[in-house]
């Protein structure tokens, strides 16, 4: 095999991994966004009960932000793990609002 047709391969098997890294992330967000559809669902029986919790909670929101730079020991920066969770955030209170408008459950 020449240089060129090593290289190929290993893109190749680069790729094929990061596929799987990618099914494996989709697998995850799924379970986060299950478990963030439970949590909009006890903060709906809060609030029947007279005790609201805002679908926004810029505390919550600041120290999941903390844990994952506590607990980042990657090559990912600080500011591209909050922007990336950031995404992830805004998505769990979509799916929090009782009536999440503009959903597309087709997609």
């Amino acid at each position: 095999m020449d240089a060129t047709a090593d290289l190929r391969a290993r893109l190749h098997a680069l790729r094929d991994e990061i596929d799987a890294a990618d099914r494996a992330l989709l697998r995850l967000l799924s379970q986060r966004a299950l478990l963030s559809l439970e949590v909009g669902r006890v903060k709906a029986q809060m609030s029947e009960e007279g005790q609201p919790d805002n679908i926004f909670n810029p505390q919550r929101e600041r120290q999941v932000l903390d844990n994952l730079a506590s607990w980042n020991t990657g090559a990912l920066p600080r500011r591209h793990i909050e922007n990336i969770w950031r995404e992830i955030l805004a998505s769990s209170r979509a799916l929090q609002r009782p009536d999440r408008p503009g959903e597309d459950s087709s997609a």
